[in-house]
């Protein structure tokens, strides 16, 4: 065991040679050896992109599973035909333990200490079939229960906000937000979900829009200016204080409402990078209109 630890230790953190300094306990039938913490955690760290060594690491003892933990659960990805289980498996909002042994099914849902390391989610549905229903109410549950999340991805996903309760303050920052082909639920849709979902958070740093869709569009800004989920500033759900720094749209028929929706939040002010696929008169026109802002025109620095 001891020579094991060496070899690795000598492999993957460069400059450590004088094996003297390492004090090691003898094993005994009752004992194991006892490396520094921070030592282990380096040994951990250099393994950081090998998963099955980071499985192996985790079953070593207690001091080493925090830090494989939070290599291992630090990118969560979720790929379902129903996000109902994935759900089921978070801790209640009200529950508070280090560990929530409830069991669902027979099966122990995952822990706060696990799910306080997850940095990246993504929650994909399968890509044959009905995409699978993800309500924005259930959303705002799982970003309660992931408060060190940096990066959400939405991917082939039916949104519905039949169970989304309004927040008056959003709190929730995110480095990246990307939904790629997500559909809203509600065939006579005029996008009200987007709205919602994009209400839960305060600041999105880079902001990816792919192939979403909902029915009732507006095709120019003039239309866009007179759509009534856009006539709706005052209404809870609406993100008007969200802000976006880095834009990206690429959307066959939905450029139009979302440029439009972006300058009636307080994205007009922190916008730098705006990045658009055109293939109509009408979205050159909404970028030009975009862009005569007076807010955005100061602060945007790329538009491509």
């Amino acid at each position: 065991m001891n020579l094991i630890l060496l070899v690795l230790v000598q492999k993957r953190v460069p400059g450590i040679h004088n094996f003297r300094s390492l004090q090691l306990t003898p094993m005994t039938h009752s004992s194991i050896p006892q490396l520094p913490q921070e030592l282990v955690e380096e040994v951990i760290d250099q393994l950081a992109d090998d998963v099955k060594a980071l499985k192996a690491c985790s079953t070593v003892s207690r001091a080493w599973i925090s830090r494989s933990r939070f290599h291992l659960f630090s990118n969560l990805r979720v790929r379902t035909n129903t996000f109902t289980d994935f759900t089921n498996f978070l801790p209640n909002s009200h529950d508070h333990g280090e560990q929530h042994v409830i069991e669902y099914g027979g099966r122990v849902p995952l822990t706060h200490s696990i799910l306080a390391v997850v940095k990246v989610l993504h929650l994909k549905g399968k890509a044959y079939g009905l995409k699978p229903l993800l309500t924005v109410g259930s959303l705002q549950g799982i970003l309660r229960a992931l408060p060190s999340l940096q990066e959400l991805r939405l991917d082939t996903v039916r949104l519905d906000d039949t169970d989304f309760v309004p927040c008056s303050k959003p709190s929730i920052t995110l480095s990246a937000l990307t939904l790629v082909s997500v559909d809203a639920n509600n065939a006579s849709s005029e996008g009200g979900e987007f709205l919602a979902l994009l209400s839960l958070f305060r600041r999105i740093d880079s902001l990816f829009l792919r192939f979403v869709h909902f029915n009732k569009y507006p095709v120019t800004t003039a239309d866009a200016q007179e759509h009534p989920a856009l006539l709706a500033v005052t209404h809870p759900y609406f993100p008007s204080k969200l802000e976006v720094c880095d834009l990206r749209l690429h959307l066959p028929r939905h450029t139009v409402f979302f440029l439009e929706l972006f300058k009636r939040t307080a994205t007009r002010r922190t916008l730098r990078s705006l990045r658009v696929t055109c293939r109509t008169t009408e979205k050159f026109e909404a970028i030009g209109s975009l862009c005569k802002d007076a807010d955005i025109g100061r602060s945007l620095e790329k538009l491509e």
